[in-house]
């Protein structure tokens, strides 16, 4: 039970925002529809490995799946910590530049 509650209790809302970053981050129709397409694929090939991950071998603790879901939780808050980091910088420069007149 506590496997369900780890791998997809995040799916539903991920991958909504994902499309609208996309949609919001990328110009043209063709491209939009092109990185949408990536980003479909490559969630679809992460469902198919994530359920390759749990085999009926590991039962009942699933010990080797519970590592994999902490250790890509990790990498992933590593990516939001760099993601900050990247677009705190850009606005800082971005508010130096700007010529503030009343």
């Amino acid at each position: 039970m506590v496997v369900i509650y780890l791998s997809d209790s995040y799916k539903g809302s991920t991958l909504s925002s994902l499309f609208a970053y996309n949609a919001g981050n990328t110009s043209g129709h063709t491209k939009k529809s092109t990185v949408n397409s990536i980003t479909l694929f490559a969630s679809s090939v992460g469902d198919i490995v994530g359920g390759e991950i749990f085999q009926p071998k590991d039962a009942p603790s699933y010990i080797p799946g519970k590592i994999s879901i902490m250790v890509l939780f990790s990498v992933q808050l590593v990516a939001i910590l760099l993601l900050r980091w990247i677009t705190q910088r850009m606005n800082k420069k971005k508010l130096a530049c700007i010529d503030v007149r009343f």
